[in-house]
């Protein structure tokens, strides 16, 4: 038992020895006690420190003395005037009402982990639960549902749901609002269950949701949805079963298909928006390598050539990563598409577009690193034509280290910058 919990357990102890309890107000109650022994006496100074309980006990009106001031002697046997208070501790409450817990917006959707209700004498995990407990716990249960699945959570207990319009709801009771909620376990398991229905199950709960409780005043929509819950879960079953009266593994197989066919489309487009950039590339090679000129007043007019080459395979590129983005992206949707045929045993049916869509996408990549490849073949032929043409003598002397190694390769780049 940890620090919390023994301290609470101290003030229950404490709310047993009281007597003759009168309300004061929300969060305290005057009562009295009688110590019959010094435990009694030690128990309401430690839960005096703690802000549990305040000493009303006076030996003149103007003179009220503390639970750590009194002398066991001049007080056991006697009626001791007490104020008792509730508190909240970090995770534990001691509360005289259910409406007191719950007035901590928190608490109306998860509870304290350790609470005491006085007006019930009940805490939190006591076999069997108090009827209102119940209740109360299945209440918790549609709540957490409620923002679990919403769009949005502005504050502990206001939610919105986004659809056509903006539908929001706080999430505001209090203990009369309280009733029993047949079914919402079953609810709970239906809207967590991951199987191949879930998405279908959430937008139906969302939809009936909306639908109705949209007439309602936000603020009143959580109270309505209580006292309205069989309602509620008749016409969300009701809906359900239209949909799954609907569903057919033939139509998956027609929806799966139908997607096979747009990824196929999307994958094609690739090597079709690029085939009039791909031809440029030869064209642009004969013209630039038309253009060199072996006159020596053209090295200028040979280093625009390069650098133009250079540019445009810049750009090259550029798109071919771009388009290898966009290759990868489709691998991801055809992967999670799989997936999803799997889940719902529809693969073996449609296995063969499957594979048809991995070769494309093979394909469109390889295409890809050939283009990369002649790309970057083509740049080394033309920085070899240019320095031939540009820088004949050195690309000689260059040309002897590789083929015959009649000089060092020291002296074929040292007779190439002094030319140049």
């Amino acid at each position: 038992m940890n620090a919390f919990e023994n301290n609470l357990t101290l003030q229950i102890r404490g709310y047993k020895c009281l007597e003759n309890i009168e309300h004061y107000n929300t969060h305290k109650r005057k009562a009295s006690v009688v110590f019959k022994n010094l435990d009694d006496l030690n128990l309401f100074c430690k839960l005096d420190s703690l802000g549990c309980a305040e000493s009303e006990f006076q030996v003149n009106p103007n003179q009220v003395i503390p639970f750590s001031k009194m002398n066991f002697q001049q007080v056991v046997g006697k009626n001791i005037p007490v104020i008792f208070n509730s508190v909240h501790g970090s995770n534990y409450s001691f509360v005289w009402t259910l409406d007191e817990l719950l007035a901590k917006s928190d608490y109306r959707i998860n509870p304290p982990d350790d609470y005491f209700i006085a007006e019930i004498n009940y805490r939190n995990g006591d076999h069997p639960a108090h009827e209102i407990i119940q209740n109360y716990h299945q209440i918790l249960t549609l709540a957490q549902l409620l923002c679990e699945f919403a769009d949005h959570k502005t504050s502990s207990d206001h939610v919105i749901y986004l659809g056509s319009a903006k539908f929001e709801m706080t999430l505001n009771y209090s203990a009369t609002d309280i009733c029993q909620l047949t079914g919402v376990e079953l609810l709970n398991k239906e809207l967590r269950e991951p199987d191949h229905h879930h998405s279908q199950r959430l937008e139906v709960f969302r939809n009936t949701l909306i639908s109705s409780l949209t007439p309602i005043p936000s603020e009143k929509r959580i109270c309505h949805l209580f006292s309205h819950y069989k309602e509620f879960h008749d016409r969300y079953r009701r809906d359900f079963q239209i949909y799954a009266q609907d569903f057919t593994a033939t139509r998956q197989i027609e929806e799966i298909s139908k997607k096979q066919l747009e990824l196929t489309e999307k994958i094609d487009s690739i090597i079709a928006s690029l085939q009039n950039r791909v031809l440029a590339i030869p064209i642009t090679f004969v013209v630039a390598a038309g253009q060199f000129s072996i006159e020596k007043t053209a090295v200028i007019q040979n280093s625009m050539i390069l650098i133009g080459w250079l540019i445009f395979s810049i750009f090259v590129v550029i798109m071919i990563w771009n388009q290898g983005s966009t290759v990868g992206s489709l691998k991801k949707e055809v992967v999670r598409l799989r997936e999803f045929a799997d889940t719902i045993n529809i693969y073996n049916d449609v296995s063969e577009k499957f594979i048809n869509l991995k070769k494309s996408l093979f394909r469109q990549k390889f295409i890809l690193w050939l283009v990369g490849g002649i790309t970057l073949s083509i740049t080394i032929l033309i920085s070899v034509l240019y320095l031939k043409y540009s820088y004949p003598d050195a690309y000689q002397a260059i040309w002897c280290y590789f083929t015959s190694r009649e000089i060092s390769i020291e002296t074929a780049l040292k007779y190439f910058f002094i030319q140049g």
